[in-house]
């Protein structure tokens, strides 16, 4: 991208651009962190027991995970 384009963007963003905007996109991954902020203990509440699944567990283990790699 040149140097053009990018002062272009920029210029167009800060004209059209609206603070809800930046808000909305600001929401998904402040929601990731504050997911992974949760205490080990109230993380692993939610790990899947694949004995006894519930709708809840199956939902909530893709955002739950106890490492950056996503292993237990």
């Amino acid at each position: 991208m040149s140097r053009e384009s990018a002062d272009g963007l920029r210029t167009s963003i800060a004209a059209n651009g609206r603070a809800a905007d930046a808000v909305l996109l600001a929401a998904v991954p402040l929601a990731l962190v504050a997911v992974f902020a949760v205490p080990e203990s109230a993380r692993a509440a939610y790990v899947l027991d694949y004995r006894t699944p519930t709708a809840v567990d199956m939902y909530v283990s893709h955002f739950v995970h106890f490492g950056v790699g996503g292993t237990v």
